[in-house]
């Protein structure tokens, strides 16, 4: 028996596709393209071959409907979110190229199905956090959708996510507190290893900090402006005077001293930041730093931190170090300093408000752990 061979593959839903290009383009130049779906090779191939024949002869009359789930969505992030910040702007496209895109994009809008959705969804369930993006993308993309006449109803209202896996949110741990005193840094690193330790601040607003933002005499970081990644490039941002990201943090008296010599270094070799002006901290060859090479630095940073407490048994202890976590200690540091959450949000920023309360609100369950542990060895000697 002869093997079979057909033209068209089926996909995992088991249905047939292909586009075809109708020789035309919108008004951003993109080539408009018919979907068109069957139920097996043959059938497929006769849509084809169907359209084409429409087309050529000027017959085939492309409606609205016929757009695809990723041309409409294209054209929804261009429209509804190009004045958004970068990194979202950034993090629908990336959900529109590598899962949305991948999954369902050749599908017409107006027949996608909520089982279309759901089963994207579920082959990435792996990854809970491209699940979450890409729910939170079509839901947004589903509602424009009604609203457009495209689809009349909200498909997504069913559309559930994966078990969400279990997340460790930390302090350093004291082998990582050692480390960070006892590591052989360079002035740079140190200086940038000490402001996260002692001041709590973001990576993006660190590596966005000037001169001008350190005062040595008074021992405060003015958070002003932050460099936010897109792609590899850095794109520099001044903070908006009506939002509580702005704040003025205390520089401890222990660290004070190897942040200024660090700066006395700067001030005599001066890179300018992005206006021409300001000079900035932290820099890459002069300019602002990038993504690269933050990693470059971080790895640095990391790799002398081992050198400085590795054993013959734990000869990398210090594993999955983030920025982040130096924030999070921050905050456990302020809970044990006695700083209330309303002083606390002043010097860490109003929106991480939510991480804030929820250290607070761990250290006080074990506090009161501990507490009851000690009545209860009490109690068994009295």
């Amino acid at each position: 028996m002869a093997k079979r061979n057909d033209k068209y593959k089926p996909r995992s839903d088991g249905r047939y596709y292909t586009h075809v290009s109708t020789g035309k383009y919108d008004e951003n130049g993109r080539p408009i393209r018919i979907s068109l779906y069957a139920k097996s090779s043959k059938e497929l191939e006769e849509k084809v071959a169907e359209a084409r024949y429409l087309l050529k002869t000027e017959q085939y009359v492309i409606e609205p409907e016929d757009i695809t789930v990723y041309d409409y969505a294209e054209k929804w992030i261009r429209t509804y979110k190009s004045v958004k910040e970068l990194n979202t702007n950034r993090m629908y496209m990336e959900s529109l190229k590598y899962v949305v895109g991948l999954a369902i994009g050749e599908i017409k809008m107006s027949k996608l199905l909520s089982s279309d959705i759901q089963e994207m969804i579920t082959d990435h369930k792996d990854h809970y956090r491209t699940c979450e993006i890409a729910r939170m993308f079509m839901y947004q993309v589903i509602r424009r959708a009604v609203k457009d006449g495209i689809l009349r109803n909200d498909i997504c209202d069913n559309i559930t996510l994966p078990s969400k896996p279990r997340t460790e949110k930390r302090a350093l741990y004291e082998i990582e507190k050692k480390a960070v005193f006892s590591a052989e840094l360079s002035n740079a690193d140190r200086a940038l290893v000490y402001i996260l330790y002692g001041c709590g601040l973001r990576r993006q607003e660190v590596l966005a900090l000037r001169i001008e933002d350190v005062d040595l005499k008074k021992k405060l970081i003015s958070v002003r402006n932050v460099i936010v990644f897109d792609g590899n490039r850095s794109v520099w941002k001044a903070i908006p005077k009506s939002q509580d990201g702005q704040r003025s943090v205390p520089i401890p008296d222990d660290l004070i001293f190897a942040i200024s010599r660090y700066i006395h270094n700067v001030s005599t070799n001066a890179s300018i930041g992005p206006k021409d002006g300001p000079v900035l901290l932290f820099t890459t060859n002069g300019g602002m730093v990038t993504k690269s090479s933050f990693r470059v630095t971080w790895k640095r940073i990391i790799r002398e931190m081992n050198q400085a407490v590795s054993t013959k048994q734990a000869p990398n202890p210090v594993n999955g170090l983030t920025a982040h976590i130096f924030r999070h200690n921050y905050a456990t540091m302020l809970y044990y300093s006695g700083i209330s959450i309303l002083k606390a949000a002043d010097l860490m920023g109003h929106s991480d408000i939510k991480l804030i309360m929820e250290v607070y609100a761990h250290l006080d369950e074990e506090k009161e752990q501990a507490v009851d542990k000690i009545n209860e060895v009490i109690r068994a000697v009295l």
